[in-house]
């Protein structure tokens, strides 16, 4: 079977939209049965800052979205990135993850009587440990959800500091001088539905 030529391909293509447009009912289940795509997004350009208190999730600020799932099967993409700094000279013993409401979703299992934290991932360190002046941290993870749901939910991104600091977010912790070195960065969350 030889392959077929662009314009036979789409006359096959008219010639089933033709076939379905005389029987309502299949065109309706064939409609019905093509998956849709929706986006929704936060960018979060201003800078803030947060206190961490140790060994607790906290939700990030401004990183969260509240949308109503257009079908009970729908799917969700999450892709969030955070960027900044905290204020602690430790902040590699730090992971981020995502909520839905108030659940933590897709975090692995602590184990009986763990105290661990959990999460998607870990920070990621722009430079050595004690540098505050420049060079900001990131994280970046992803998900994929099914809340088997149709009402309004609200997902947001979460970081647990093994330590009590303060965290910069968008921004180094000495954010004072207007040079190169003084970053400022945007922070994002988005999902896509497929319903």
């Amino acid at each position: 079977m030889t392959d077929l030529s662009k314009s036979e391909k789409i006359a096959r293509m008219v010639e089933t939209v033709t076939d379905l447009d005389t029987d309502t009912a299949a065109l309706e289940t064939t409609v019905a049965a093509i998956p849709r795509t929706f986006m929704h997004h936060v960018d979060v350009t201003a800078i803030s800052t947060q206190s961490l208190t140790a060994d607790t999730p906290e939700e990030i600020t401004g990183l969260s979205v509240t949308l109503t799932p257009q079908s009970v099967n729908s799917k969700f993409f999450l892709s969030a990135n955070w960027n900044g700094e905290a204020s602690g000279s430790v902040n590699f013993n730090t992971v981020f993850g995502f909520k839905r409401g108030s659940d933590y979703i897709g975090n692995p299992e602590t184990g009986s009587g763990s105290v661990r934290a959990v999460g998607r991932g870990i920070i990621s360190q722009g430079a050595w440990s004690e540098d505050q002046i420049s060079t900001p941290d990131s994280w970046s993870g992803q998900y994929v959800d099914t809340p088997e749901t149709t009402d309004e939910i609200t997902y947001k991104v979460f970081i647990t500091s093994a330590h009590n600091q303060t965290l910069y977010n968008n921004h180094t912790v000495d954010d004072g001088a207007n040079v190169t070195t003084r970053e400022r960065l945007t922070s994002s969350l988005i999902i896509m539905e497929i319903a």
